[in-house]
């Protein structure tokens, strides 16, 4: 019987994107005096090319748009700019939060295991309030194991001293969360999938309250 629902943070969790804008916008209005030359939508529209999805680490993203834009900051300022201010303006994936309290309110262990910079993930998580509804928190560069290691899922199960078989997993991702968790004896849910790639798909959120309300029965 499913006892512990564990989550993906970004994309899952945390509007990765929708956080990534509002930070955006907020950085180009602390600059604005200075870079008049170049438009918001310009400096947002570069800045979501050169990260390829949060793929590519800062520095080199704002090295880049330094050649291209030629704004007078080091790019070093609006790194540290980032790190500081980004979780600022986390917001939470639509229906996540409904969801997450679903699963307390059934009285099911919950937590969370992200892949990142330990740093940046803490603020986030502080930003959306998730330390005190999480059993368990795993930041893989605290840990220093990351997903789709078999090793950080069964790390959380023990921390939860369950099974992993009485867990399930939400994440965003085929691999790193999907299968990952999968690897380890987790029962998994992809979130947004478009095909079925060997796990269950969980198209969005409001389909994961009848999902449990049916595993729980």
């Amino acid at each position: 019987m499913m006892q512990a629902v564990l989550f993906d943070l970004d994309d899952t969790l945390h509007d990765r994107q929708r956080t990534l804008q509002y930070f955006l916008q907020w950085q180009y209005d602390e600059h604005a005096s200075s870079w008049g030359t170049f438009s918001k939508e310009t400096f947002m529209q570069q800045f979501e090319a050169y990260d390829q999805g949060g793929m590519v680490w800062k520095d080199q993203v704002y090295r880049k748009l330094k050649e291209e834009l030629h704004f007078p900051e080091h790019p070093d300022v609006l790194l540290e700019e980032y790190v500081e201010h980004v979780a600022d303006h986390a917001v939470w994936v639509e229906g996540a939060e409904e969801a997450l309290a679903v699963c307390r309110r059934k009285g099911l262990k919950t937590g969370l295991i992200t892949n990142g910079k330990s740093a940046l993930q803490r603020r986030v998580i502080r930003e959306l309030q998730l330390e005190e509804r999480m059993d368990v928190i795993l930041i893989s560069e605290e840990e220093d194991i990351r997903k789709p290691e078999a090793a950080i899922f069964l790390r959380a199960a023990d921390q939860l001293q369950l099974e992993p078989e009485a867990c399930l997993f939400i994440g965003d991702s085929l691999e790193a969360d999907a299968k990952g968790a999968a690897s380890a004896g987790m029962r998994s849910l992809w979130l947004h999938g478009k095909m079925n790639g060997g796990v269950e798909v969980l198209p969005a959120y409001e389909k994961l309250i009848p999902y449990l309300k049916e595993e729980l029965r």
